[in-house]
């Protein structure tokens, strides 16, 4: 576990976990994550505690209010055109402007691409790594920078 974070630690503890196994209501770092899980995890991994109560491992089917309070615990929403690494992104998926999946911004490897992000893929069962294409962008719902990573 780490002490003050910072933001490229924040987003190198999100890289480490890329090829762990993808498990749904999960968050266990190293282990087996969720989308939710990976942030929960990392987080605390820098030293943030973060309380998780049952409506985490029961939201299956309306994740979006559980996973804007779990974010709102942790972190203050910025302007999207602040993101940078090391922050804290969600996504709406089916229901326009409905969080329904959340990753970390990291440094891009691609020319081209201002960021990639680390998320859970369902599809792949693992966390893994995507660029910030312009579908994922025209799909960001918001920005979060998370207290206490500097």
């Amino acid at each position: 576990m780490k002490t003050n974070c910072s933001a490229t630690d924040f987003a190198e503890l999100a890289i480490s976990q890329i090829g762990i196994p993808y498990i749904t209501q999960e968050q266990q770092f190293n282990h087996c994550l969720d989308c939710g899980g990976l942030v929960i995890a990392c987080v605390r991994e820098c030293g943030i505690n973060v309380e998780v109560e049952a409506d985490y491992n029961t939201a299956k089917s309306d994740f979006s209010p559980v996973l804007l309070k779990y974010t709102r615990r942790v972190a203050d929403e910025v302007a999207t055109d602040k993101m940078r690494v090391g922050d804290i992104v969600l996504f709406w998926l089916f229901k326009e402007h409905q969080p329904m999946h959340v990753g970390i911004v990291v440094e891009s490897e691609s020319e081209g691409f201002d960021f990639d992000f680390v998320h859970t893929c369902d599809s792949v069962g693992k966390v893994c790594r995507e660029e910030m294409t312009e579908n994922w962008i025209k799909h960001r719902h918001s920005v979060w920078r998370v207290r206490g990573v500097q």
